[in-house]
């Protein structure tokens, strides 16, 4: 190895501000972002449509195990129900006795969250209720309001 080699300087060494500013990192990381922002509005590819009875064949679960899980999703829906109605009189016990905006609109997060868990469980449960995938919210709003 020549000296040369050893103490090569040229203008990168003592200028280089794309590498102070890590100019690469940052033109991935705009790519990465860009792919994932390109992925949310992309449709996805449908999958086929299965039955109930193939789903259970599939996941090796009996009609024991269907019935013990709706119980078991109605009984969380009714605690995520119970504690979002607990979230919402919280909401106005801050508005109306403490005056703050703020732990209420929190509070109201929080009931959006719960309400949002109670909505999951009982769709899981109706849905294995009436044996059919692939319902939809329009269903699940027919089934406590009607037509």
């Amino acid at each position: 190895m020549t000296v040369k080699d050893i103490f090569k300087i040229n203008r990168k060494t003592f200028f280089n501000p794309k590498a102070w500013m890590d100019w690469d990192r940052i033109v991935e990381q705009n790519k990465y972002l860009w792919r994932v922002l390109r992925g949310l509005w992309t449709p996805a590819v449908p999958q086929a449509i299965r039955t109930f009875e193939e789903a259970m064949k599939e996941n090796g679960l009996t009609e024991a195990d269907i019935a013990d899980a709706i119980g078991t999703y109605r009984a969380l829906a009714l605690v995520f129900l119970l504690l979002g109605v607990s979230a919402v009189f919280y909401t106005f016990y801050l508005l109306l006795w403490h005056a703050t905006v703020v732990g209420a609109f929190l509070s109201i997060a929080v009931a959006a969250l719960l309400f949002t868990q109670m909505f999951k469980y009982d769709f899981w449960a109706l849905q294995m209720r009436r044996r059919h995938l692939g319902l939809t919210f329009k269903d699940w709003k027919r089934q406590y309001l009607g037509d």
